[in-house]
């Protein structure tokens, strides 16, 4: 079992991450949607708490800029894109950091659109992390209310694949999702 504040980690030393996302990931935000995100859910956190937090999810960013960066897999709900979290201008800044991160060879961002209805990606937000084969199993992670969540059994840790493979047959390609991006941002 994984105490709190692992996770991160992981996440350093995976060689792949994919994300089910309600919320565009904090490898993914700008530090302007990290720290309103995190204002507007941290129940009890002051404006120095906020600021910490926000200030160590864009630093793990860096993990993008390495040599060997992981192969990350996105997979988020279109009302991610239309949520103005932090205002226009924020949201505005947070899709075209998006689009951006479409043209990194490591990433691999699909949308869901509205028109699909229901999909697994529903049920909760994931992430299933991968390792080499010498460093471990993979394992399964959600945050909540009351903390971290970390699924280790194999069997356990393939139920969470499946319900992301099948948000993934439910997302539009890499390049239609890049569009419907690009499409919000311009709407908006």
């Amino acid at each position: 079992m994984y105490a709190s504040g692992s996770y991160f980690v992981l996440e350093d030393d995976a060689s792949a991450i994919t994300f089910v996302a309600h919320n565009i990931p904090g490898l993914l935000q700008t530090p302007e949607y990290a720290h309103a995100l995190i204002a507007a859910t941290l129940l009890d956190g002051s404006t120095e708490e906020v600021r910490r937090r926000a200030e160590a999810r864009i630093t793990r960013q860096l993990l993008l800029s390495r040599d060997k960066v992981p192969a990350i897999t996105v997979i988020l709900d279109e009302a991610i894109l239309r949520r103005h979290v932090g205002g226009e201008s924020v949201a505005l800044a947070q899709l075209d950091r998006l689009i951006e991160l479409c043209d990194h060879p490591a990433i691999t961002i699909h949308v869901i659109p509205f028109g699909v209805g229901g999909h697994t990606g529903l049920d909760g937000e994931f992430t299933i992390l991968d390792f080499p084969d010498d460093e471990g199993p993979s394992v399964a992670h959600q945050e909540g209310l009351f903390g971290d969540i970390f699924v280790e059994a194999p069997g356990d840790v393939a139920r969470y694949r499946k319900a992301a493979d099948a948000a993934c047959r439910a997302s539009l390609d890499p390049e239609e999702s890049l569009s419907l991006i690009k499409n919000v941002r311009k709407a908006m």
